[in-house]
């Protein structure tokens, strides 16, 4: 405890002169449970992140000036405050309206009854973040329509996190006996160009495009295909999306033109 007082007087001390800081008294209902705090101290640069002056923020709960904080039907302010108390910090984000701004807040409680709050500014790391989800999530919208059969596999361990419906057609596996296997242990690809290495070094490449390769059925029939990879960025680690066209009825056409004696 006396550490924490000490690390609390610190930052409290620190966050005076440069940080966005704000000391907090905890506000407890009949039941004896906190419920809200109310601002007693707000260093300039908390000012200046709400657009606001002291004289507009002291006195007020921290649910008056967040009221999506005591909104919520999950009590998450009070979920905070007692985070707080009880381990000795919290870390949560909050929408700013007003200002079209994401606050992270890092709370640490201070003497008794008293909260002391960081505030840092994460509106363009969490615009990067909402705009890198969006991107992943309109890829895989895109993957899973695509009518060439495609999966995803993760580069690190080269394990298969995604599978579209046309592979499992083509293939007839299911998606569970597919979804976490490592594609060096499954033998899906039997044959591949010379030219292009092993089957499962698709997952070291940056790029591979139309190489052919001959993929294995669930009842151990195959067929011929031409396979593309390239590896993407998703869900904040390095994959490798491969696809693969099947091409079996042009060979069989092809193979039945070369049978075919030239007339005399």
């Amino acid at each position: 405890m006396e550490i924490d007082m000490i690390k609390s007087a610190s930052l409290k001390k620190q966050a005076r002169q440069s940080l966005c800081y704000a000391n907090f008294a905890v506000l407890y209902d009949a039941d004896g449970l906190p419920h809200d705090c109310r601002f007693r101290e707000a260093s300039p640069a908390m000012q200046a992140l709400l657009s606001t002056s002291c004289a507009d923020i002291i006195g007020k709960t921290l649910g008056e000036v967040f009221p999506k904080l005591t909104d919520q039907a999950d009590d998450s302010l009070q979920a905070i405050l007692e985070q707080t108390l009880r381990t000795g910090s919290a870390e949560f984000e909050q929408y700013w309206m007003a200002q079209n701004t994401w606050i992270h807040v890092l709370a640490l409680s201070g003497e008794q009854g008293t909260i002391n709050a960081v505030f840092s500014d994460q509106t363009e790391q969490k615009k990067v973040a909402l705009a890198l989800k969006d991107a992943n999530e309109r890829f895989v919208e895109l993957f899973n329509s695509g009518t060439d059969a495609a999966i995803i596999v993760r580069k690190r361990d080269g394990r298969i996190v995604a599978i579209n419906s046309s592979f499992l057609s083509l293939s007839h596996f299911s998606r569970e006996e597919l979804i976490r296997k490592s594609i060096a242990g499954l033998g899906l690809f039997t044959r591949l160009n010379a030219d292009t290495g092993e089957p499962e070094q698709v997952v070291n490449v940056m790029s591979l495009d139309q190489a052919e390769v001959s993929i294995c059925r669930k009842d151990g029939s195959s067929f011929d295909g031409l396979i593309s990879a390239k590896a993407v960025p998703l869900w904040g680690s390095k994959h490798v999306c491969i696809y693969i066209r099947d091409i079996s009825i042009h060979k069989q056409s092809d193979e039945a033109l070369e049978d075919l004696s030239p007339c005399q």
